[in-house]
């Protein structure tokens, strides 16, 4: 009996945490369209991010500056690379302590 408590206890605690888990994402989803609103570009989930045309328009957005990414959806692997490498180039020009771009070349090859 005791055994069987201690496991709905932890079902409970694992579903607060899943929802807990929704809920963010889905505000996060929310802010996400607020701002590209004005780029006409509506997302249906945070993963959206992963592309880059989404990812530079949102940035864009943000900064009020062009980072001149393409939000095509069919793009080959090399222009989606191309993108990335842009924007993060825009983020190191913001702040020359953030070399991401010298870590993921590392990483890459």
């Amino acid at each position: 009996m005791e055994s069987e408590n201690g496991r709905n206890r932890v079902r409970s605690a694992c579903s607060k945490d899943l929802y807990a888990r929704v809920i963010r994402r889905r505000a996060f989803t929310r802010w996400i369209n607020f701002y590209l609103k004005v780029a006409d570009i509506r997302v249906d989930d945070v993963c959206a991010l992963k592309r880059s045309g989404i990812t530079g328009k949102l940035l864009e957005t943000l900064t009020g500056r062009e980072i001149s990414v393409s939000y095509k959806e069919n793009k080959t692997r090399k222009q989606e690379w191309r993108e990335w490498e842009r924007i993060l180039s825009f983020l190191e020009s913001e702040n020359p302590d953030f070399d991401v771009a010298g870590k993921c070349m590392q990483l890459y090859f």
